[in-house]
């Protein structure tokens, strides 16, 4: 479903005075130098930009991309200006300057007319608002994510002048004008879409896209505001207000209704096209600027379906809400979990990054009589993966971390020094003590297990995160977790409860890495860290399924455990980057 575009906005707004135009415009005007607030530039190393910037381009669906492309350049923003005019005897339309020449020279110059020479070209300004409000998490995000991109490089390709705002609790602009489209752009575009603002101030955006986009461009320069929006703004009479004043300007505003509930967008918008699915947006585009009101099939081609009874995918169904129902669980499935990317488009808030990034680290270890090297690494090196860890967060976000390590040493069951412990602390002189205290003894010489599952059991007990008891109650604060369990035999209770154990890890959100050294147990401990997977993965949430549980094969790295300590500081930070930036 698409509107008109020939009707005129005006109607819409007969009951505006415009004293209220007047002191609306005068109002915010005085708002924008606090309120458009540049997003600041990223201050990462060039490689976080450029996973940032890998994670945008990602999203553009070259299809899309095409389609919209062709769209934009022929018909929603064709050619609108010449690029050279000849005076001429005859000649299409009339020449000021040739009728100036012919009255100062009483009639002797007569080149009074003008014909264009030379190829047309685009001379428009398009700004592209997102609304960024919790009502668009979901589907809407998935769908606003793919057209705010795949819009971006369509008129990237037809060398049309486009910049980019956010709309929230306040209005963000990602991209001006003047502003390349390169990795440093898509890297900030990445830190805006966080789909979390409490408030859809659209009338704000509105309100200073139409400063943005006027301002230093002349009457003959297209303008247009497109809006990504589910339609529901916190203050829908400002909402209007802003939209008659684009208008008086000659700005014309396009809104995209995204997602299936998008009843705002009728109630708000005189102009708009609404695309469920993004690929059926071009077909819209297309029906709204080419003025068509009934197109066969373009009521899917513009997401909204009407009729009492829907045939979606060869099965009759009684409304579109049931084709949803079908469709949910593989979207969801499709948009966050099959992707094997590093990167994902949930970022923290500018308020969040401020703070500082909490990080729990938890190390179980096995110090039995084989050990030895281990716990010498473990001396050697807690402080240096430390400092490690809080130096590669601060370079790559500026950001720093309340960083604390916890620590457990097992043996078996009854051996002096099993469940030697320090629960959390960032008294690094402290933790250092404890470590080095520990010793290299005891182990069964017969069976070769050790009770790996206590020592699980016992980092459980650990405060993890600022919420009190040891339950938590499901609640997150935004604390990063991580267990780092290095061990060299399988556990006494493998057939026992042990997997249930890994899976409370699994519940709480604590990533856990399984560093594995291989001597004559081998087999079995494959096979224990095979079902410890499992039985994680089982219980994660989607978020950590894929990638929650880790391994550290030692055999891999040659037993250096120099290489070891490298390893957890990367395997921490790419953790910390990835899924709390």
């Amino acid at each position: 479903m698409v509107s008109d575009i020939n009707k005129p906005l005006t109607e819409s707004f007969r009951f505006l005075d415009e004293r209220i135009v007047e002191r609306f415009k005068s109002h915010y005007e005085s708002k924008i130098a606090v309120q458009l607030n540049n997003l600041p530039p990223p201050t990462l190393s060039s490689d976080m930009i450029n996973k940032k910037a890998s994670a945008i381009t990602e999203k553009e669906e070259e299809v899309l991309v095409s389609s919209l492309t062709d769209v934009l350049d022929t018909i929603a923003l064709p050619n609108n200006r010449p690029t050279r005019l000849l005076q001429d005897y005859r000649g299409s339309s009339f020449s000021i300057p040739g009728y100036i020449k012919f009255v100062c020279s009483d009639g002797q110059y007569k080149k009074i007319y003008e014909n264009l020479i030379g190829s047309p070209r685009k001379d428009y300004r398009v700004t592209i608002i997102v609304d960024v409000s919790q009502s668009m998490a979901g589907m809407a995000e998935i769908g606003a994510t793919s057209i705010i991109i795949s819009l971006a490089a369509a008129l990237q390709n037809i060398n049309v002048l486009f910049s980019i705002i956010t709309s929230g609790s306040v209005t963000k602009l990602v991209k001006d004008f003047n502003d390349e489209w390169d990795n440093k752009t898509k890297a900030k575009l990445y830190d805006a879409l966080t789909f979390d603002q409490d408030e859809t101030n659209l009338s704000d955006s509105i309100f200073y896209a139409t400063q943005l986009i006027t301002d230093g461009a002349s009457s003959k320069v297209g303008k247009t505001i497109i809006v990504l929006t589910d339609g529901y703004p916190s203050a829908p009479k400002k909402l209007q207000t802003s939209l008659y004043h684009a208008e008086s300007m000659n700005v014309q505003t396009l809104a995209i209704g995204i997602g299936y509930f998008t009843e705002g967008i009728f109630e708000y918008f005189p102009y708009f096209v609404l695309a469920d699915d993004p690929k059926l947006l071009p077909g819209a585009l297309q029906s709204f600027y080419l003025g068509e009101q009934k197109l066969e099939g373009l009521a899917s081609a513009a997401g909204r379906v009407v009729t009492e009874k829907v045939l979606y995918n060869e099965k009759q169904l009684a409304n579109m809400d049931e084709a949803w129902d079908l469709e949910m669980d593989k979207i969801y499935l499709e948009e966050y979990e099959k992707s094997k990317r590093d990167l994902t488009l949930r970022v923290f808030s500018v308020v969040q990054a401020a703070t500082k990034l909490k990080i729990r680290l938890c190390f179980v270890l096995d110090t039995t009589g084989s050990m030895g090297g281990y716990i010498e690494m473990a001396k050697n090196k807690i402080q240096v993966i430390t400092e490690n860890i809080k130096k590669r967060i601060f370079d790559e976000s500026k950001r720093d971390a309340d960083l604390q390590i916890g620590f457990i040493g097992y043996k078996v069951r009854g051996q002096v020094g099993h469940l030697d412990k320090i629960p959390f602390t960032s008294d690094l002189a402290a933790l250092q003590s404890f470590i080095n205290s520990q010793r290299a003894s005891g182990g069964s010489w017969d069976t070769g297990y050790e009770d790996k599952e206590d020592a699980l059991l016992g980092a459980l007990e650990f405060k993890w995160s600022e919420w009190e008891g040891p339950k938590e109650d499901g609640r997150e604060d935004g604390t990063v977790k991580f267990l780092v369990l290095i061990a060299d035999y399988p556990d006494r209770g493998t057939v026992g409860t042990m997997f249930q154990t890994v899976q409370k890890y699994a519940l709480k959100n604590i990533y856990f890495l399984f560093v594995t050294i291989l001597p004559g147990g081998t087999d079995i401990l494959q096979k224990e860290r095979g079902e410890m997977r499992q039985a994680y993965q089982s219980t994660a949430k989607s978020k950590i399924k894929d990638k929650g549980f880790m391994e550290i094969n030692m055999n891999d790295i040659g037993n250096d455990t120099n290489q070891l300590s490298e390893k957890i500081v990367d395997k921490v930070n790419e953790v910390v980057m990835v899924n709390f930036m």
